[in-house]
């Protein structure tokens, strides 16, 4: 996002999926906004998909999020916290994924929004 785009009130609504093929190695994903790690998940070798949400708010003075994830074999989970990004400068969400050791098995990104509420003032 273009540096200046986000303010105080804005939301950012983040989805995401990855698929995995194979069943030899696991692997773990990684989601950041503007290097703040929002959601970090390790899976067992057996998983074929991981898929989750996260919710951004901008404040005066930093942000709040937080995160709920699962699969098909992975349990839900949910995590919160906060961040300190700059939202003056632009801001990158960063979706990662690495595989838990060398083999044939792979994760890909497979789908993924980034969505932006702007703040909305009512008299």
């Amino acid at each position: 996002m273009p540096a200046g785009l986000l303010g105080t009130g804005d939301r950012i609504e983040i989805e995401y999926q990855y698929s995995h093929t194979g069943s030899a190695i696991g692997f773990t994903s990684k989601v950041q906004v503007a290097g703040a790690t929002v959601e970090t998940q390790t899976a067992a070798a057996s998983e074929t998909m991981l898929v989750g949400h996260t919710s951004f708010g901008i404040y005066s003075g930093g942000q709040t999020w937080d995160t709920t994830n699962w699969g098909s074999t992975t349990a839900f989970a949910a995590s919160a916290g906060s961040a300190s990004i700059d939202p003056t400068q632009a801001v990158t969400v960063s979706f990662q994924a690495q595989m838990g050791g060398t083999g044939t098995d792979s994760v890909t990104v497979r789908s993924f929004a980034v969505i932006r509420y702007p703040a909305q003032t009512n008299p």
